[in-house]
């Protein structure tokens, strides 16, 4: 299906590669304030499954996915563990990117729609109707192209109804591709919706960039976080207007890996994975940015 007949004519339809420039100073900085601790606010009982992957962020929750499909929300404001529940459809997806749209399932639902990447296999984006109790899989996106033989993720920009591929081969070329967010109706009858090539709006090519992890838009910027320890964890921050890297930011007292993120205010939260403790030992931690 070619989606292009989706988009209102205000709207620029960009089909040139931007190549990133390479020339970006390196910056430093600092993780400000642990915000949480999983080990400490987690359940003492709880069976904690796979290691910390993608993070969104909706109003004072902090929803934390998991490897194989286990969500755990967490209060980000008073720093306290709520629930957490596995999405069954998502049992063998990576969960590798999450993000919160604007459309709703239905008037009753307690929050937009979460879009959680598989990563690996189909490459599918689950959208998912979330509530503090459970999660159901209501649509699911896919881009029917050869291009990344790896690893794929989804990142939405919800502000100016977008969506993106983005990915590439380890220590390779990056790519991120733009299309424009389907809503629930654009569903075919098995509740898909499926991309091709002819529907890209845009493609921005990275350098430099060496293990792609969860990734965020927020004000017309794609914050993607590079985990590469020991050699080195890093925020490429890529202006999507102009198709350039603002700068390379490396989070200088950190040796674990950044996972998932998003922002709140003016405060980009990043879950951190531990790289010498065992998985219940993530850590939240928020940069003034």
């Amino acid at each position: 299906m070619n989606f292009l007949k989706y988009i209102t004519c205000g709207v620029a339809v960009l089909c040139a590669t931007a190549a990133v420039a390479q020339n970006q100073d390196s910056l430093s900085f600092k993780s400000d304030e642990l915000v949480l601790e999983y080990d400490k606010v987690l359940p003492a009982n709880l069976k904690v499954k796979g290691p910390v992957q993608g993070f969104a962020i909706k109003g004072n929750y902090g929803f934390s996915l998991r490897d194989r499909g286990m969500c755990v929300i967490l209060d980000i404001k008073n720093n306290t563990f709520v629930t957490s529940f596995t999405i069954d459809e998502l049992k063998r997806a990576h969960c590798n990117n999450a993000g919160f749209g604007k459309e709703k399932y239905s008037k009753e639902s307690q929050f937009p729609l979460l879009y959680i990447t598989e990563c690996r296999g189909t490459k599918c984006c689950y959208v998912t109707d979330i509530t503090l109790e459970g999660a159901k899989v209501v649509q699911k996106i896919f881009y029917d192209s050869d291009e990344f033989k790896f690893a794929m993720d989804w990142v939405v920009d919800a502000k100016n109804g977008f969506i993106y591929a983005y990915g590439g081969r380890h220590f390779g070329t990056k790519y991120l591709k733009k299309f424009p967010l389907p809503k629930l109706s654009d569903s075919d009858e098995k509740g898909e919706v499926h991309f091709t090539k002819e529907d890209v709006l845009q493609e921005i090519a990275i350098e430099g960039h060496a293990i792609a992890q969860g990734s965020k838009i927020h004000k017309g910027k794609a914050y993607l976080p590079d985990g590469c320890s020991p050699k080195g964890n890093k925020l490429h921050v890529i202006n999507l207007k102009t198709g350039q890297k603002e700068g390379v930011y490396y989070w200088a007292d950190q040796l674990n890996e950044p996972e998932g993120l998003d922002f709140k205010g003016n405060k980009l939260y990043t879950v951190f994975h531990p790289v010498t403790k065992p998985i219940r030992h993530s850590l939240i931690y928020k940069t003034k940015f």
